[in-house]
C-alpha cells in the first residue's frame, strides 16, 4: 500500500516536473527574444530629446525669423501633481532634508515648506513677468504632456523626475535674478533653452506670422490615431507644444516643425542602451525682398495694403500692411493691439479684408462694353452729377459731392480720364450684370 501511493506521488511530481520543463523549454526557445525585450524595457527608462524649428528667409537669404539661445524656469514634475502617491514621497524627501539641513523638527519642516512653495509661485511672478494663469497653463500642460508619454510608454516615463518648463523665453538678467533666489524656492530651476527671435520686428510681421501653443482641437486634427510607429509617435503634437498660428510659420509647418528624438538608458547604470536622434526642421526661403518691404512700408505711411508682383512668375516681391507691430514683443503687447479696433494692426490688409474695388473697377467695365458690342468708342452718357436725383444721396458722381455739378456728356476716353460715376452707372445699367459678372470671372 505503502509503495503504491509512493508510485503515484513520484508519478505526479514527474509530471508536474515535465510540464515546468516543457514550459521552460518554450520560453527559452520560442519566447526567448519577446520575454528579452519586455525584461529590458522594463529595466530602462527613456527621455525625449527636443528638435529645433527650421529658420525662415528672404530671397536675398536675410533671415526673417530664427531661434536664439535664452532661459526658462523650471518645476519638479512633482511640484506640479496633486494626485499622484508618488509626490507624496517626493514632498517628504524634501522635508527630510530640510530637517537634516537646518536641524528642524517636523512641524517646522512642514511649515517652512507650505511656505517655500508659496514662495515659489509668488518669485515666479514677479522676476519672470508672468501671470499666474499663463504658469498654471503651463503646469497643467506639463503634466498632460507626461501622462500622455507614460501611455504611449506603457509604464514609467523619466520626465516623471525632472523639471518642466514653466515660464519660457527669458533673458539673462532674468535668470540670473531666479538663481539667486531658488534657495527660497522648492523644485525650481533654471536652464538654458531656445526661442524663436524675428530680426526684421515689424517689417513683415503679418507675412511672417507667428506661434503659438498647440490647442486641443489642433491635436485631435493633425494627431494620427490608433498605434503609431516610433517615428510617428514622436512627431505627434503634445500639450504645450508650439504651432503655426498665422503666415509661413502656419503655412509651412510641416517642413519647419522638425521631429523630437528620444533616448533608453538603464535604470541602475544610466547607460544609454538605444538612441533615436531628433531631426531639426528644414528652412524656408520666401521670394519676398525684405529691403522693398521697407522702403515701401516707410512711403505708405499710414494703414493701407500695398502688393506687388513678380508677373512673369506670379512671386510676391513685397506684401505691405499698415499698421504693423514687432513679432518679438506679441505677447507683452498682445492686449494693446487687440483693442485698437480703429486701426485694427493685427490685420493683414492685404489679404484678410475684402474691399469695394473703387475706380480700378472702371477700365474692366470698358473693356466688357467694347468688347460684347454694347457700347463704342465713342458713346456718350450724359453725368448730370447724380444718376437718380439730386436730393437722393446714393449714386452720386464724386464731382458732384464736391462742386454740386456733373461733368456733362463724356465718351469712353472722357469717362476714363475724368473717372465719372455717372458713366460707369449707366455703363452698368446697359451692360447688365450677368455681362459684367461673366467678365470679371475672365479678368
Amino acid at each position: 500500500m505503502y509503495e503504491r501511493r509512493l508510485k503515484i506521488f513520484l508519478l505526479i511530481v514527474g509530471l508536474g516536473m515535465l510540464v515546468i520543463l516543457a514550459r521552460l523549454a518554450y520560453m527559452q526557445l520560442l519566447q526567448a527574444d519577446e520575454l528579452r525585450a519586455q525584461a529590458e524595457e522594463k529595466l530602462t527608462l527613456w527621455e525625449t530629446l527636443p528638435t529645433t524649428r527650421g529658420r525662415i528667409f528672404d530671397r536675398r537669404n536675410r533671415v526673417l525669423a530664427e531661434n536664439e539661445p535664452c532661459y526658462e524656469f523650471c518645476l519638479h514634475y512633482r511640484m506640479l501633481t496633486e494626485d499622484l502617491p508618488t509626490r507624496s514621497r517626493w514632498v517628504h524627501r524634501q522635508l527630510r532634508r530640510l530637517r537634516r539641513q537646518e536641524g528642524l523638527s517636523a512641524a517646522q519642516a512642514e511649515e517652512i515648506y507650505r511656505r517655500r512653495v508659496k514662495r515659489t509661485w509668488e518669485l515666479a511672478q514677479r522676476l519672470t513677468g508672468a501671470t499666474r494663469n499663463e504658469m498654471a497653463r503651463a503646469a497643467q500642460d506639463a503634466v498632460r504632456r507626461v501622462r500622455a508619454w507614460r501611455r504611449s510608454h506603457g509604464g514609467p516615463v523619466r520626465e516623471e523626475n525632472m523639471p518642466h518648463p514653466i515660464v519660457t523665453g527669458l533673458d539673462e538678467a532674468q535668470a540670473v535674478a531666479l538663481r539667486l533666489r531658488l534657495k527660497e524656492m522648492v523644485g525650481a530651476s533654471v536652464r538654458p533653452a531656445h526661442r524663436r527671435r524675428y530680426p526684421a520686428g515689424a517689417a513683415a510681421c503679418h507675412i511672417i506670422g507667428r506661434l503659438g501653443p498647440v490647442t486641443r482641437q489642433e491635436m485631435a486634427a493633425l494627431n494620427p490615431a490608433g498605434q503609431l510607429s516610433l517615428q510617428a509617435e514622436l512627431s505627434r503634437y503634445l500639450p504645450g507644444d508650439l504651432i503655426g498660428k498665422g503666415g509661413v510659420e502656419k503655412a509651412c509647418e510641416r517642413l519647419l516643425r522638425g521631429r523630437r528624438g528620444r533616448y533608453w538608458r538603464k535604470r541602475r547604470t544610466g547607460q544609454v542602451v538605444r538612441e533615436v536622434p531628433p531631426i531639426p526642421g528644414r528652412d524656408v526661403h520666401l521670394t519676398l525682398d525684405l529691403e522693398l518691404q521697407k522702403e515701401l512700408a516707410a512711403r505708405l505711411g499710414r494703414p493701407g495694403a500695398i502688393v506687388v508682383l513678380d508677373v512673369p512668375t506670379g512671386e510676391v516681391l513685397a506684401m505691405v500692411s499698415l499698421p504693423t507691430y514687432d513679432l518679438n514683443r506679441y505677447r507683452q503687447e498682445f492686449a494693446r493691439l487687440a483693442a485698437d479696433r480703429v486701426n485694427l494692426p493685427l490685420w493683414n490688409r492685404a489679404v484678410a479684408v475684402r474691399y469695394p474695388p473703387g475706380s480700378t473697377f472702371k477700365p474692366l467695365a470698358v473693356m466688357a462694353g467694347l468688347s460684347s458690342g454694347r457700347i463704342t468708342p465713342s458713346s456718350t452718357f450724359n453725368c448730370p452729377g447724380y444718376l437718380i436725383s439730386p436730393t437722393y444721396p446714393a449714386f452720386r458722381c464724386w464731382i458732384y459731392k464736391r462742386y454740386h455739378r456733373g461733368h456733362g456728356s463724356l465718351d469712353v476716353v472722357g469717362a476714363l480720364e475724368h473717372s465719372c460715376n455717372v458713366y460707369f452707372y449707366k455703363l452698368g445699367q446697359k451692360l447688365t450684370l450677368p455681362v459684367l459678372v461673366h467678365w470679371l470671372e475672365l479678368m
